[in-house]
Parts: structure tokens; C-alpha cells; sequence
């Protein structure tokens, strides 16, 4: 038998977070499969609690503190506060929405529910495009407005990646910054319609949308079967962006005549495919390199001479040689510009950027 009490206090729990249990709410709905069709803006927000935003309309002293290290502070003064008082029960929703925050973020990791997107930095659009995908029953459609990012970015790789492998994806329309269509916004990030559901052929895509008409023109929008995508981004799964068909017609054809440098592969199944035997090495470091630099009165004393620019040393089978380390410095020169801030009538600084020359 459940302790009543216990009950009490997760059913207070989960009244204050909003908690939605989707087969409960519709269990008629999840005995035939899932819904028809899902369409919906979810929120586009990080799990991690965000102390700017909780502090704005609840106490803007502490918003607006100059550093972090103040705002800090003031929030831990918080917890001196007499009890009953506006700045305890401040403290109190505090530590209740960092509870919230830090219990979601783990129950998103690690229960299973979001398998593909619970991962990284997670962000709500994120754990809801993989929800709306799951919610359609077989044969049912979701339609979602999400970040690109959803498309192209590592971290939704693994989701993006199921679309296209279950053939799930039907159409991605990018959308050209979101301020462009949300007048009263200043964000820059471009947005798109996601279509999820079953797909027997290839997928029609559009980026850069920047007027309805976009949509109308033939050269603007483009298909690209999962097979296709498969060729041209085949370690993540991410869709390839293009402005015009003739654009992804053509990565297409290229594609299929030769392959990625690298297609990464487990060791269970067979290792890395290199058909170009591409090798990678980083480029010299000065630090951890450093026993392989030498100066002028080094390699004088090593009897090397001077060969043009370079020092070569030819005694014996082998020919060594040194060729001369290049510098680029970069200078700032703080003067008076002859345009001048006219509000403050200050010049601005100038930088430049010398010439590379050799030590």
C-alpha cells in the first residue's frame, strides 16, 4: 500500500512543475497507436536555470548586479533573510527551481524517454521534436517549428540522423533569421517546419526562406532521398544545406561517384573506411615540438650551412634540413583616427597587422 502522505506530496510535486503524463491524459489515444497528427511551437529554452531570467521580474537588484561574483553574493544573502519575509520565500522558489532544473536535466539523460536528444546541452526543442515524432502513431505525421539547428547541429545528430534512417522525414523548411518574421524579436538564428512521418521517397527541403514566394519557385526547393543524404553526410546523418536544386543535384552526383574522405565506422563493424588513405597530424607546436626547433648559432655550431634561406647539413648518406621559422606578430596601435567618435569626440584605436618575415 502507498503511504498516503507520500502521495500528497507528489501530487503538491507535480501540480507546481507542470507535470503531463501524455498515456494517462489520453489513453484512449495510446491504445490505438498514437495520434494522427501532432503540430505544436514547443519552447525553445535549456534545461540549466538561467539565474538572469529567474531574477528579472522577481528581484531586478539582483538581475542587474555588474559581475557574477556580486550577483552571487546577493543571491546567498538570500538565505540570511528572516524567515516569512519576501527575500526567504525568494530563497525558497530559488532552491525549488534549481531543484526542478537539475531533477529534469537528469531525468532527461538518463531515463530513456529521450534517447537521441537527452544528451550535450540539451534544450527543450530539442527533447520535444523527438516527443512529437514519438507521439504520431504508424502512418501519422508531426509538424514541429524548431531551430535549424535541429538539421545540421552534432548535438541533434543522433535524432536527425533516426529520421532519415527510418525514413521518417518528409519535408524541412529553413527559414531565414527569425527576426525577419517575428518583427519584434532581434534573434538571429534561422528556424524551419519540420515534417515527420512515414516517407517512401525522398524528402523536399528549402533553406534561407526569406518570403512565402521562396516556396513557389522550382530552383529554390530540392529533394534528397535518405540514400542521398546517407552519401554526402554519412558519419552524422545531418542534412546538407543548399540555396538552389542545381546546388544539391550536383553535391548528389558528386557524391556518388566518390565518397567521403573517412566514413566512420565501430570496430564491430569493420573500422573506418578510407578509401583515400587520408592520415591527419596537427601542425608543429611550439611548446611541445620545441626539441625540434633550432636557432642561427645552433645550427652553426652543428657545422649546417646556409643553402638561400635555408640551413642544410649534407655529411653522410643523409641531407638534413631547416627552413626558416615563419611570424606573423599582430600589433595594436592605440592613435587618433581622423574620424572620431562624434559623441564622445575620442579617436578609436586602429589595429594592424605586420608583414610576415622569418627568424
Amino acid at each position: 500500500m502507498i503511504y498516503p502522505p507520500l502521495v500528497g506530496i507528489a501530487d503538491k510535486i507535480a501540480n507546481n512543475v507542470g507535470a503531463f503524463h501524455w498515456p494517462i491524459e489520453f489513453p484512449d489515444i495510446f491504445s490505438r497507436g498514437g495520434f494522427d497528427v501532432v503540430i505544436g511551437n514547443p519552447p525553445w529554452e535549456r534545461i540549466k536555470l538561467q539565474e538572469l531570467e529567474f531574477f528579472a521580474a522577481r528581484s531586478p537588484s539582483i538581475a542587474i548586479a555588474p559581475t557574477k561574483s556580486e550577483r552571487e553574493k546577493l543571491i546567498k544573502d538570500l538565505e540570511k533573510a528572516d524567515p516569512n519575509t519576501h527575500d526567504a520565500l525568494l530563497w525558497s522558489e530559488f532552491q525549488f527551481a534549481k531543484h526542478i532544473a537539475e531533477a529534469t536535466s537528469e531525468f532527461v539523460r538518463n531515463s530513456g524517454r529521450f534517447a537521441l536528444t537527452g544528451k550535450g546541452d540539451v534544450n527543450t526543442y530539442a527533447l520535444f521534436a523527438e516527443h512529437f515524432a514519438n507521439l504520431a502513431k504508424p502512418g501519422g505525421q508531426a509538424g514541429i517549428i524548431v531551430p535549424t539547428g535541429i538539421a545540421t547541429d552534432s548535438s541533434t545528430a543522433a535524432f536527425f540522423g533516426h529520421l532519415i534512417d527510418g525514413r521518417r522525414l518528409r519535408a524541412l523548411f529553413g527559414f531565414y533569421e527569425i527576426r525577419g518574421w517575428f518583427k519584434e524579436t532581434d534573434d538571429r538564428k534561422s528556424f524551419c517546419i519540420l515534417c515527420v512521418g512515414s516517407q517512401s521517397g525522398a524528402a523536399a527541403f528549402c533553406f534561407d526562406i526569406k518570403s512565402m514566394t521562396d516556396l513557389d519557385h522550382p530552383e529554390r526547393r530540392f529533394t534528397l532521398s535518405p540514400e542521398q543524404i546517407a552519401k554526402i553526410n554519412p558519419n552524422t546523418k545531418t542534412a546538407p544545406v543548399f540555396r538552389a536544386r542545381a546546388d544539391a543535384e550536383l553535391a548528389a552526383k558528386v557524391y556518388q561517384r566518390a565518397p567521403v574522405l573517412i566514413q566512420e565506422r565501430s570496430e564491430e563493424d569493420g573500422g573506418n573506411i578510407n578509401p583515400w588513405n587520408v592520415t591527419f597530424q596537427t601542425l608543429f607546436h611550439m611548446s611541445s615540438d620545441s626539441d625540434l626547433f633550432r636557432t642561427s648559432i645552433q645550427l652553426e655550431g652543428d657545422t649546417f650551412y646556409r643553402d638561400g634561406a635555408d640551413w642544410v647539413h649534407d655529411e653522410g648518406p643523409a641531407v638534413m634540413r631547416y627552413v626558416p621559422l615563419l611570424k606573423v606578430p599582430l600589433i595594436w596601435v592605440e592613435g587618433r583616427m581622423k574620424k572620431k567618435n562624434p559623441s564622445s569626440g575620442i579617436g578609436l584605436p586602429k589595429r594592424i597587422e605586420t608583414a610576415g618575415f622569418a627568424l
